[in-house]
């Protein structure tokens, strides 16, 4: 597997990450010149490199010499890389938590690598490679196999069952017909009819046992007995299904019918029991309705701890003494600026606080909205309030500051800091409202992109 690594700059240290997990980053002492040579730390590039070819370093021997006072200093930022560079590298955020190094990986949901995650992105890069190779026009079943894959992993059914129906398209599954091709053992013919080979399609759909099951059963697949000499085809079919009304749930019931069919058929040759199509069904169905039971208990759950969620972020303005404020960001339409409008809503005397900023743009909506609310605890934090609530207009932002959660590796440090920034006040929470262009904060904000240095004002 192709290393995917990224260096991240937490604290004034710079951060590889070899898409092994978290480890112990670069030593501190590393000097700019070596990482300028070989090292990968800029994110959203391809090579994570940067393109300044300079001689000498001006003094320079370390990344946390390019930082003042939890800033980049622009002005030495620029003078020792070039423009493209010097721009890569005033996105990155800086932590204020001061954490050790840390490897970060981008393809998972937290920075951590996972087994899984890693397989899926050789998977990618395997399709990638294959679709490069393969003709726009053909209809093999290795072309159709990712979306049919996709499809069958998605299915609310048992992990058992999505294995076997796996092995069916695969031509896997030990039917009769399949062992005497393998080994030249044993009788080709079906057990229970008699008639013909006992191959996977007549297992399931031509047998007379399984022609009888699929009458009795309670939804009917009309059309598409020309695919009955092919099982891939069948169920490439009973997938188009699924844009009709509760079509997901009338495949999943096929499936269960499927298994049913298996399990009698395994009972009939190594047990000796009969098969009996109604009793398939009747067994199908009650699989198929206790797993959709458990399916919607799961979605109560998971509507119910969202909820939960929400309430995290406690309506505290009707409590005394909770200061509420209001944040709001405007990204200027032809720079690179984005300006920050924080106001607090209800100080002393019905009179209104507010700070102006202008900084500049991540380039990532999302970003600079979390660098607004961070700027603004800071803020908060250095008028000694105890109990606050901040207000944003973001609802994804509020998710990512309750999972820690996300693959950008310059989110992930921003998150992080307000997470660490709450422990700071007695008690703190945050709420989500309306865009109202015309709420004072959002004001302030389009006022902050014609500033230069940072403004506070008071209202009436």
């Amino acid at each position: 597997m192709e290393k995917s690594d990224e260096r991240e700059t937490r604290g004034g240290t710079m951060v590889q990450n070899h898409g092994r997990g978290r480890g112990r980053g670069l030593e501190r002492s590393t000097s700019v010149s070596a990482y300028r040579s070989r090292s990968r730390w800029l994110p959203d590039t391809t090579n994570g490199r940067v393109t300044t070819c300079r001689a000498t370093d001006g003094g320079l021997q370390k990344v946390a010499d390019l930082i003042c006072q939890k800033r980049w200093n622009r002005n030495l930022v620029f003078q020792t890389f070039n423009t493209k560079d010097a721009d890569r590298i005033l996105s990155i955020p800086i932590s204020l938590a001061d954490r050790e190094d840390s490897h970060f990986w981008l393809h998972g949901v937290d920075g951590n690598y996972f087994v899984n995650s890693g397989y899926k992105v050789l998977m990618a890069s395997k399709e990638t490679k294959q679709k490069t190779n393969q003709n726009d026009s053909t209809t093999s079943w290795e072309h159709q196999s990712k979306k049919i894959w996709k499809q069958l992993w998605s299915l609310k059914i048992k992990h058992k069952q999505k294995i076997f129906l796996w092995k069916c398209l695969n031509n896997a599954l030990p039917v009769r017909d399949i062992i005497y091709g393998r080994i030249k053992a044993g009788d080709p013919i079906c057990m229970r009819c008699g008639e013909e080979r006992e191959t996977i399609e007549h297992t399931f759909l031509n047998c007379v046992d399984a022609k009888m099951t699929w009458k009795l059963a309670p939804i009917q697949w009309e059309g598409i007995l020309e695919q009955h000499g092919c099982f891939r085809r069948w169920w490439t079919s009973i997938i188009e299904a699924r844009h009709r009304p509760q079509g997901w749930q009338h495949i999943a019931l096929s499936v269960h019918i499927l298994w049913q069919i298996w399990k009698g058929r395994n009972g009939a040759e190594f047990n000796g029991k009969k098969y009996r199509p109604w009793t398939a069904i009747q067994k199908a169905l009650k699989e198929w309705l206790e797993l959709g039971e458990v399916d919607r208990l799961e979605t109560r759950m998971s509507t119910t701890e969202t909820e939960a969620l929400h309430l995290q972020y406690p309506q505290l303005c009707s409590q005394h003494g909770v200061l509420q404020f209001s944040i709001a960001i405007t990204r200027d339409k032809h720079e690179p600026w984005v300006g920050i409008g924080i106001c607090l809503i209800g100080g002393a005397q019905g009179t209104h606080t507010g700070w102006a900023m202008r900084e500049t743009s991540s380039g990532s909506f999302l970003l600079d909205e979390a660098l607004a609310l961070k700027l603004a605890m800071c803020k908060v934090a250095g008028m000694q309030h105890r109990v606050v609530q901040f207000q944003v207009q973001n609802q994804q932002l509020l998710n990512l500051i309750q999972s820690k959660q996300t693959r950008d590796i310059r989110l992930a440090t921003v998150v992080e800091d307000i997470v660490q920034l709450k422990l700071l006040f007695h008690m703190c929470s945050f709420c989500l409202v309306q865009n109202d262009n015309y709420h004072l904060s959002s004001k302030l904000s389009s006022y902050a992109l014609g500033i230069t240095f940072d403004e506070e004002l008071l209202f009436p």
